[in-house]
């Protein structure tokens, strides 16, 4: 399952995003990847792929605080 990252800052690279989903508690991520203009300026948001659905909607628990807008896909 996918998570929707709104809010994320434009200087993030795919690393970034990464690293503020990363949360040894929730398991592993597949992929976290910053959407990108052709002109390779970051859009604003995001997707974040766990392994397991369960991870995904503890991430949405533990970040629902924060300054990011989530929606699992």
């Amino acid at each position: 399952m996918n998570l929707f990252v709104k809010n994320v800052p434009l200087d993030w690279s795919h690393r970034d995003l990464y690293m503020a989903f990363h949360n040894a508690d929730l398991g592993s991520i597949v992929s976290a990847r910053v959407s990108i203009k052709a002109t390779y300026e970051s859009r604003g948001y995001g997707f974040v792929q766990y392994k397991t659905s369960e991870a995904t909607a503890k991430a949405i628990e533990l970040v629902s605080e924060s300054e990011f807008d989530l929606l699992a896909e």
